[in-house]
């Protein structure tokens, strides 16, 4: 088995994948990597650094998540929106 290290800024549980979410701020760390994160319950997205003034909305939050699907134990939280892939 092949091992690799990421350095996730942050774990969404429940979002995305059955582990969750692992959160960086480029792509260059899991790119190409999809298969083996999977293996593992988990996928990868990435939220790069704000520039100087620039804001994350409540609602822009709930639209990645939206977008990433529920995938943890229990019911859809009710304040999340259709996932658009769905």
């Amino acid at each position: 088995m092949v091992t690799f290290v990421i350095d996730a800024g942050m774990l969404v549980k429940g979002f995305g994948a059955r582990v969750g979410t692992l959160v960086t701020p480029t792509t260059e760390q899991w790119w190409g990597r999809f298969d083996e994160l999977r293996a593992h319950g988990l996928t990868a997205s990435c939220f790069g650094p704000y520039d100087a003034g620039e804001e994350c909305s409540v609602d822009d939050v709930i639209d990645v998540l939206s977008d990433w699907g529920w995938c943890g134990d229990g019911p859809t939280p009710s304040w999340l929106k259709p996932s658009p892939w769905a």
